[in-house]
């Protein structure tokens, strides 16, 4: 095949040593699906995918008489792009395709005489960025995730390929021999602020940005062997993952980033995909299908909730909210969506305080409205540790558990929870004589609010109702829960 032509002859020209073409994986963050995968074991490279486990294998792309490879996952894991080709005699060019996850819906993005190659989604499902020779060199470029809008992201002599986005959209990390071997760098989304983050005189190539930010994952032999490695985005941490005689190469974080996936030639010499753990340990090879190659590995992302979109500003908070427990959906008993701009209930309020909290059971019944209420548990609960007074204020008697709640009962709620400190200085104009300002600046002091009018950020909009996104951002900031990727 072209690609292994390719990559071979360049990098023997500059190295002397053997670097396989690139595994695309996709930057969508949330828990592990299926692997997406190459393999020629139809006697054609075909775009597969499998279970995390390597079970259930099933063959996506079905297109006789094409070359297909290096499959990338959309960030919401509803759709793959891959780079395309036909299987004829002398035909010698690659186009970027796509389909949906099961194969449907298929159309090339990209339609050029030249070569283009290693497509890679971006964060939010936007924008494609790519490999392309279509300036007479090897360069990186980026277009719409529909094929439009195409723009040269470098202009080197050197050979620029491979790109894959950081997790937060910002940067692009790419193999490059401007420095007169192969390295890993790193650029500003738009092609600027260039920066070598490997710099060393080896064969550093395939990067894969891990889903925290914090490390890139690339193949190296300058240990003498091609091997797996990691280092930090700056260029320090350097660590070795993987040390076997063979080659191990195309490192691929999960979305997770517990593992990472990688091609191997360990067993009977031939390709195949590897899965370990992220500190390099417990190697699991995943296909043995006695095909000449099953590597160029991509992880699906899977998100809690179907209705929270990658590039919705809410959905790493959704998450994080989901991923311990404190939000099961809103369309129980499936559970599927979240419900993201719908208004909280002072009902749900009082579920998303308990599951967070962890309230001890209440020893009896606080208010009159709720009996029918599938939130009265959680009710008393808060009410007996204190959290809720009730809605009717100064008999109390009812909770109002289908009303919403405005962003200065919220940070009541928030300040009763967590017992937060006297603020000192008044942070907001708009909330001067509402009942909650000594709770809202309570909870701007804790830094668990920013205001409501970014980027001023003078106003908190205290009678504003709260969205759950809104509120997952809230619970996040105020619970210091971990970032889910």
């Amino acid at each position: 095949m072209k690609r292994l032509a390719y990559s071979f002859l360049a990098v023997v020209c500059v190295v002397g040593v053997l670097a396989l073409p690139e595994a695309t994986d996709a930057v969508g963050h949330g828990a592990n699906g299926r692997i997406a995968f190459d393999s020629d074991r139809t006697g054609e490279s075909e775009i597969w995918t499998m279970r995390s486990n390597g079970s259930g294998a099933v063959n996506i792309s079905r297109r006789p008489s094409r070359n297909d490879w290096g499959p990338a996952w959309s960030p919401d894991g509803l759709r793959l792009a891959w780079t395309t080709g036909a299987t004829t005699a002398g035909e010698d060019n690659w186009e970027i395709f796509a389909a949906n996850a099961n194969g449907s819906g298929p159309g090339n993005l990209t339609n050029h005489p030249a070569d283009d190659m290693f497509p890679r989604w971006s964060p939010d499902g936007s924008r494609i960025v790519f490999e392309s020779d279509r300036s007479g060199n090897d360069e990186i470029w980026l277009m719409n995730a529909d094929g439009s809008n195409l723009k040269k992201l470098t202009n080197h002599p050197g050979h620029d390929g491979q790109p894959v986005w950081s997790p937060d959209g910002t940067r692009i990390a790419f193999g490059s021999y401007r420095s007169g071997w192969p390295d890993v760098w790193t650029m500003n989304a738009n092609g600027t602020s260039l920066f070598n983050v490997t710099a060393f005189p080896a064969s550093d190539w395939s990067p894969s940005w891990s889903p925290n930010g914090k490390e890139i994952a690339f193949d190296s032999d300058r240990s003498g062997n091609v091997d797996a490695w990691a280092i930090r985005p700056n260029g320090t941490g350097l660590r070795q993952l993987t040390t076997h005689s063979a080659a191990d190469t195309f490192p691929r974080w999960s979305p997770d980033g517990t593992k990472l996936t990688f091609t191997s030639d360990r067993i009977y010499g031939e390709d195949n995909v590897w899965v370990m753990k992220a500190d390099g340990t417990g190697p699991v090879a995943l296909t043995s299908s006695g095909a000449t190659f099953s590597e160029l590995s991509d992880w699906q992302p899977v998100h809690a909730f179907v209705d929270v979109e990658p590039m919705n500003v809410f959905h790493h908070n959704i998450e994080s909210i989901a991923a311990v427990g404190i939000t099961k959906g809103c369309n129980p008993p499936a559970n599927t969506k979240y419900c993201p701009r719908n208004y909280v209930t002072r009902g749900q309020m009082a579920a998303f305080l308990n599951r967070a909290l962890k309230l001890p059971a209440a020893t009896k019944n606080y208010f009159v409205d709720d009996n029918d209420s599938i939130f009265q548990g959680d009710i008393n609960r808060l009410a007996e540790a204190g959290i809720t007074k009730g809605c009717n204020p100064p008999t109390n008697t009812r909770y109002c558990p289908d009303s919403y709640v405005t962003r200065g009962q919220m940070a009541a709620f928030l300040v009763r929870a967590l017992k937060l400190p006297a603020a000192t200085k008044n942070y907001f104009v708009d909330d001067v004589g509402s009942v909650f300002e000594g709770d809202i600046n309570r909870l701007a002091k804790s830094g668990i609010t920013k205001g409501c009018n970014p980027p001023a950020n003078t106003m908190y909009c205290p009678g504003s109702n709260v969205t759950r996104g809104q509120m997952a951002a809230f619970l996040v900031r105020a619970l210091h829960l971990p970032a889910v990727p």
